[in-house]
């Protein structure tokens, strides 16, 4: 009689519960007395319920919308000149200055330009004022964004010390050198041109690659 209870209530268990074959040959085990250190589950299967989704509207039409506008305030204020002091970051001899008119910046090691040599910088990462910033995708057309130094001195760095040591092999030297610096005077920063606004006929003049 025991027997025949077991079975009836391990067949209707099976019945309720949609689980898989391991967890049904579990459920049976423990039911007709075998050893298992797991037991009925906590919790009944519970049939799935998709998450709340969000509707996203199509925004693309507003977006643009908003660039044209900001667009259109920029090239205003680079028409009436009132955009500002501008400033820019600019790469030269491997590092990057932020530099704006009438800045000093002084690039260590040897580079050939000599004093009063002027110099167009040609790799400008970023230019901006106090209401925006253009950034470049790495760098801005040379057509568009305009930087320009002058070499005013070359020069010698202060005495360093290069010491070297070999531990428990009596080696010990101490050499004195002096890198050479060229110091560059910012004499400009400017925005020639439009904002995205691009010519019919484009060529490759001006392009860096």
């Amino acid at each position: 009689m025991a027997l025949q209870c077991f079975k009836l209530l391990e067949k209707a268990l099976l019945n309720t519960v949609s689980k898989g074959r391991h967890d049904i040959q579990r459920i049976s085990g423990v039911l007709l007395g075998n050893t298992f250190t797991r037991c009925l589950p906590t919790q009944a299967a519970l049939p799935k319920v998709a998450p709340e989704q969000e509707v996203l509207t199509d925004s693309s039409i507003q977006n643009i919308a908003v660039k044209n506008e900001i667009m259109a305030n920029v090239n205003k204020q680079l028409k009436e000149n009132s955009q500002g002091r501008l400033f820019a970051v600019i790469q030269l001899c491997g590092k990057q200055f932020k530099v704006t008119t009438e800045d000093l910046i002084i690039v260590e090691g040897y580079w050939d330009p000599q004093a009063g040599d002027k110099i167009k910088m040609e790799k400008v990462l970023l230019v901006g004022s106090s209401d925006f910033t253009m950034v470049g995708r790495p760098l801005l057309p040379s057509s568009l964004v305009h930087v320009e130094g002058t070499v005013i001195e070359k020069s010698l760095s202060h005495i360093k010390t290069h010491f070297r040591k070999i531990r428990r092999k009596q080696y010990q030297r101490m050499n004195f050198y002096r890198s050479p610096f060229t110091f560059v005077r910012i004499n400009a920063v400017e925005v020639r041109g439009a904002v995205n606004e691009r010519k019919d006929v484009e060529g490759v003049e001006g392009r860096i690659f």
